[in-house]
């Protein structure tokens, strides 16, 4: 044999090892992030077992066992996309993969520590904001068996000293097409990763809603249950558009009297006297909606005829920022006066955003008046944080579950029947308070699709176009028959008190499915993008009642929305609006409704919120919205001057 043929025969053979080693190292870099989920998993399932090494026999993904193969896959490709993008972006700077191997498994194993210890000591996940400012890790140091701080920094600290003192010269650099692989495995990654971000976290992808088949979601009304079923790469990433907040240009120096004064005809009623104040009991009724309002919905008997008659004398409508769910936003809306709609698309403010005490809130003002706070709620009293998020908003008393005994259950969930007893009973507590009691309730809440969920419907569906429908609206209408019992209830006991008093009882949303709606011809499409301005109002205007014993106590305006439902309760009563909600009260009718889906003018046109722009509704909403919530407050202080005569009454008391 020549010595020319060794040569090819030798180039030949480190020509087929360098493109095997090539794959090696590109099916390497590929595997890993996924490789890493998985010790990530296992680590995870260890540490919140409390060290119980049996749980790394078991499988490291539960929840796959309640979901499709199809879903599964892609949760499997969905994190593994999340870990790609930050993984390929530190191999291209390092150039390394065994110390980027190195550096990636402990920062990764830092998230998972944090996030064990996060829901050990908070019965909560780690979240994206924790990581852009620690500040709620941080407070908790003190109750953790070990430094939260130390196990937060220590990953970093580990990788900054191997990428300092690891001998770069003894590692092997990457190959130029192994350089070209992972600059395409990072601009892959990283597309995708803004689509999770952007479409993905804010829920914009579910929009055929008939036609989906066990989605991958946000599961934004629950982090827990978000983690659990997503796991926390995806769940981080879903949540991060949510951390976009930026003070409006002019915070710094914006003051009260940057809000402007009122407009024309806006001037607050005269108060009555403080001896007079009357107790508030404001109701929200999971889901409730008077479907009498849609004609193509028949039932054999109207489910809710008590609330049919008090609307014709009581009622107002007002526009609510949550359709099918969110009843946390509503209860934001109302408690602060602040809008969602300035908050990012998909935002829980109870969840993310209300981490600091509201001075200015409802019950928070109503208690410088004298009043007692108490808040009632027959589910779990950490489903949206309510626990945590109460006492912020004033509230001095929470009853949640665990404290109605023995209750009433109808369904899944305690009665309305049972929700309603309770707020009698704490409405004649002993007190000499006046008392300020918000309730809201749960026996309506979905799903609707279990045929077994009550023991009969006494309200049957007329023209429902298939079974699935019928059980459904049935269900339905027997919960919103319930609501209107109780409410009837309430408002007997309210108009035989003898102390002055307020009964304000709305539904929070409706909760037909939207291709329920199109098969009954109330909407023109099931795909959310689609759907009309005009029909976006249609489905987010809830009914409203104002029931009193005293005479002359109704709506003084018949339409406005759930964030101005405060200063229209306080008008219609003659209890002093304090400058702050005599501020909401002035912005609102600037812009008498605006949510994501639709904005109505002070003309009465409705359109598209996107693209809309009303600068001094947008400014002012906007300054009320940071300072509250992200800001020093200091333009909530100067809104929050008590009335002139609460000086003069506490004189009066203290005598």
């Amino acid at each position: 044999m020549s010595g020319d043929t060794l040569i090819n025969s030798s180039d030949f053979y480190r020509a087929v090892a360098g493109i095997c080693v090539y794959f090696q190292k590109t099916l390497s870099t590929i595997l890993f992030p996924l490789l890493i989920f998985i010790f990530g998993r296992y680590l995870s399932n260890y540490l919140e077992s409390d060290l119980d090494w049996h749980v790394l026999l078991a499988s490291p993904f539960p929840a796959f066992a309640h979901h499709t193969w199809g879903h599964n896959l892609g949760i499997l490709f969905l994190n593994w996309m999340v870990l790609s993008a930050f993984w390929s972006l530190m191999l291209i700077v390092s150039r390394r993969i065994t110390l980027s191997m190195i550096l990636f498994g402990i920062v990764y194993s830092g998230f998972i520590i944090a996030n064990a210890l996060k829901l050990k000591y908070r019965s909560e996940p780690l979240l994206p904001w924790d990581i852009a400012m620690l500040g709620q890790m941080m407070s908790l140091a003190n109750t953790y068996l070990f430094s939260v701080r130390f196990m937060l920094l220590l990953p970093v600290v580990l990788a900054l000293l191997i990428l300092v003192l690891a001998p770069r010269n003894k590692q092997p650099a990457l190959t130029r097409p192994h350089l070209v692989t992972c600059l395409c495995m990072c601009v892959t990654s990283w597309a995708g990763l803004v689509y999770v971000v952007e479409e993905m976290g804010p829920n914009r992808h579910l929009k055929d809603t008939r036609h989906l088949v066990d989605p991958i979601m946000n599961i934004s009304w629950s982090t827990r249950e978000n983690i659990k079923d997503n796991f926390l790469p995806l769940s981080l990433a879903m949540n991060s558009h949510l951390m976009q907040i930026r003070p409006p240009a002019d915070y710094a120096k914006a003051s009260a009297v940057t809000l402007g004064e009122p407009d024309a005809g806006l001037v607050m009623p005269v108060a009555a006297s403080p001896e007079q104040l009357p107790d508030v009991i404001v109701v929200l009724s999971e889901s409730f909606f008077d479907v009498n309002r849609f004609p193509s919905l028949q039932f054999d008997q109207n489910p809710v005829p008590a609330f049919t008659e008090e609307m014709k004398n009581h009622g107002a409508e007002v526009v609510s920022p949550a359709f099918g769910g969110g009843t946390a936003n509503v209860e934001f809306e109302l408690l602060t006066g602040l809008r969602t709609a300035s908050l990012p698309i998909g935002s829980i403010p109870y969840l993310q955003y209300l981490t600091k005490n509201q001075p200015t809130s409802f019950p928070n003002y109503l208690k410088t008046l004298g009043y007692s706070t108490v808040a009632i709620h027959p589910f779990d009293g950490k489903f949206w944080k309510r626990k945590d998020v109460y006492p912020l908003l004033g509230i001095d008393h929470f009853i949640d579950q665990e404290g109605f005994a023995a209750p009433e259950k109808k369904g899944p969930f305690i009665s309305d029947m049972s929700f309603a007893q309770k707020i009698l009973e704490q409405l004649d507590s002993h007190s000499q308070q006046p008392k300020f009691i918000f309730a809201a309730s749960m026996e309506n809440h979905g799903g609707y699709d279990d045929p077994r969920r009550y023991d009969g419907n006494p309200v049957h569906a007329l023209n429902a176009p298939n079974p699935v429908m019928k059980v459904m609206l049935e269900n339905y209408a027997t919960g919103l028959r319930d609501a209107d019992q109780s409410m009837a209830y309430l408002a007997a006991a309210v108009r035989h008190r003898q102390r002055p008093t307020i009964l304000v009882f709305f539904g929070d949303h409706l909760s037909i499915p939207l291709y329920m709606l199109v098969d009954a011809k109330l909407i023109s499409s099931d795909n959310y993008d689609l759907v009309t301005p005009q029909e976006q109002k249609k489905l987010h205007t809830v009914q409203a009642l104002m029931i009193s014993n005293q005479k002359n106590i109704h709506w003084i305006e018949p339409h406005f929305q759930i964030n101005d439902m405060a200063p229209q309760i306080m008008k219609s009563a003659g209890i002093p609006v304090s400058p702050y909600w005599q501020q909401i009260d002035r912005v609102s009718h600037l812009m008498p409704a605006q949510i994501f889906e639709y904005s109505e003018d002070r003309n009465g046109k409705v359109q598209y919120t996107h693209g809309l722009e009303c600068v001094p509704y947008d400014q002012r909403m906007n300054l009320l919205t940071f300072d509250a919530l992200f800001g020093d407050q200091h333009i909530a202080s100067a809104l929050n001057r008590r009335p002139l005569w609460h000086t003069a009454m506490a004189e009066q008391m203290s005598r």
